[in-house]
């Protein structure tokens, strides 16, 4: 497998333990096996909030699609999605919230690409 990622994260506000991020990254994962390759985008803010334990909140507002060519969309997640984080890394990350379109990001983009 090879992934590409390349873009910016523009760092639009920072205050105390708050801050305001802009996304705009391009991506592209292939299996080297196969040969498929797609090609995503990530877009829209987020903002994370360290909480008093070292734990983060991560609330993104966006689109996170990955397309393949001649294909179209192979999976997407859009709309609002927040995540805890903790800081003890042994602890599982948790989604607190989505809401909007989602697929099964993970599962449907290594479906893909597994795919002769």
């Amino acid at each position: 497998m090879r992934l590409q990622e390349s873009g910016t994260l523009n760092i639009v506000r920072s205050r105390s333990n708050t801050t305001l991020t802009n996304w705009r990254v391009r991506l592209s994962a292939q299996n080297l096996t196969t040969g498929k390759t797609v090609y995503g985008r990530e877009l829209g803010p987020s903002v994370e909030v360290i909480g008093g334990d070292g734990g983060t909140t991560v609330i993104f507002l966006g689109l996170l699609k990955f397309t393949a060519p001649g294909q179209g969309v192979v999976t997407q997640k859009v709309g609002r999605h927040v995540t805890l984080i903790p800081a003890d890394p042994s602890q599982p990350v948790q989604v607190v919230f989505d809401a909007g379109p989602n697929d099964d990001l993970v599962g449907e983009l290594c479906a893909y690409l597994r795919m002769p």
